[in-house]
C-alpha cells in the first residue's frame, strides 16, 4: 500500500504565467501537441513546486535543444504520485 503523498500545486501567479510561456514555446516549436499542452503544463508545476526548482526564465529562454530536453527529460522521469524526479534526472532550468 503507498503512503498517502499531497502535491503543492500552490504556485505563485507570476511564476504560472512564465510557466504558460515556456508551455507556449514549447507548442509555436512544434515540440508538444495541442492536446498536451496541461500535461505539460502540470509536469513542470509539479516539479517546480515539489521537488526542484526551476529558474522559470532561463527555461524560457531555452533554444529549442534544451527546451526539449527539460520538458521530455520531465515528462519521463516525473514520479506522477510524490511529484518528485527520479533516475538521477535534473534539469538544465534547475537553480
Amino acid at each position: 500500500m503507498h503512503k498517502k503523498t499531497s502535491i503543492n500545486w500552490n504556485i505563485p501567479e507570476k511564476e504560472i504565467v512564465k510557466a504558460r510561456i515556456i508551455i507556449k514555446r514549447a507548442r509555436q516549436l512544434n515540440l508538444i501537441e495541442k492536446n498536451t499542452v496541461n500535461h505539460h503544463l502540470m509536469n513542470i508545476i509539479a516539479v517546480h513546486m515539489n521537488d526542484t526548482k526551476l529558474d522559470l526564465d532561463k527555461f524560457i529562454n531555452f533554444d529549442e535543444y534544451n527546451l526539449a530536453h527539460d520538458i521530455f527529460g520531465i515528462d519521463t522521469h516525473l514520479n506522477k504520485v510524490t511529484a518528485r524526479l527520479k533516475n538521477g534526472f535534473l534539469p538544465r532550468s534547475a537553480r
